[in-house]
């Protein structure tokens, strides 16, 4: 997919179709390109452009800074920032270099060494702390800075996801039990790897957990929950959708399923929008989910 509407634009970023008009005008920070019927659209390289600039702007007088910025600038303001943020782990911080280094060349042997050595150093959840996710985030700002190809991102993940699929396969079955979990990603939603990660963290507290993964419809969810009679519902969202129809979502979950405990996690500017009940836990990190389960 190489063509997005300034709709599409907006939904992906979070920035207002109107916002991003003005900074066109007044900064220059975007170039549309025409259709043969004359149709604005946007390709790819101006969606990264924008995430590049949404992700490092923190008011509204560093708008035209960024956005009179060229592109290799600002890809190398995006990493500059990241690297602000690396885990002060050394070895953590190796193993995410080494399988970053290894990922990129395509390597699924060498990938597979470093990864079996960071399992060897860490227990499943601290690996998944202090080098999954801090990989992870540098290849997602790899990808947003063009300096890896779409092919070298899906790579990687995909990686991840086998070893998070291969750890769950490993436990012992959990039989049927009282409390039982159904985890699931809405409709357009396709980023599940904190969500499987979730699916293994409650398989390896000996919980029961019906993993629906990503892309549910509503009603498969509802109808779900209840041939399960699930007790706990966790919903991962991760791209910044409008915030009033994550709200809708939430509201029409609470409504249908009033027996059940609602936790959801995901996209932070999105989660932080919305407004949550007491029926509604926000799951911000995975000490607050080992948390739940202690605590069920």
């Amino acid at each position: 997919m190489n063509s997005f509407t300034i709709s599409q634009l907006e939904q992906f970023s979070g920035i207002k179709a109107h916002t991003i008009r003005v900074w066109e005008k007044r900064y220059n920070a975007l170039r549309p390109n025409r259709s043969l019927g004359n149709t604005r659209y946007y390709d790819g390289h101006q969606l990264k452009r924008l995430l590049n600039i949404a992700s490092l702007i923190e008011g509204e007088s560093q708008v035209a800074k960024f956005c009179l910025l060229s592109d290799e600038e600002l890809a190398q303001k995006v990493i500059e920032k990241f690297d602000q943020f690396r885990s002060d782990e050394t070895d953590a911080s190796n193993y995410i270099l080494q399988l970053t280094a290894t990922g990129i060349n395509y390597d699924t042997c060498s990938f597979d060494r470093v990864y079996k050595q960071a399992a060897k150093r860490f227990d499943t959840i601290t690996l998944y702390k202090l080098v999954i996710i801090p990989f992870l985030n540098r290849v997602g700002i790899l990808w947003v800075g063009e300096r890896i190809a779409p092919g070298q991102e899906h790579f990687m993940t995909n990686l991840i996801l086998q070893k998070i699929h291969a750890a769950t396969s490993a436990l012992p079955l959990v039989p049927k039990r009282e409390e039982t979990w159904v985890l699931c990603m809405p409709e357009r939603e396709f980023h599940e790897i904190g969500l499987l990660f979730s699916h293994f963290m409650l398989c390896q507290a000996g919980k029961s957990s019906i993993y629906l993964g990503c892309n549910l419809p509503f009603d498969a969810l509802i109808s779900t929950v209840q041939e399960v009679r699930a007790t706990h519902i966790l919903v991962f969202f991760i791209h910044y959708d409008q915030p009033s129809k994550a709200q809708e979502y939430i509201n029409s979950l609470i409504f249908n399923c009033k027996n059940c405990k609602i936790l959801i996690s995901g996209n932070v500017r999105l989660i932080s929008k919305l407004h949550l009940d007491e029926k509604v836990e926000w799951i911000k990190s995975v000490d607050d989910l080992i948390l739940n389960f202690k605590t069920t």
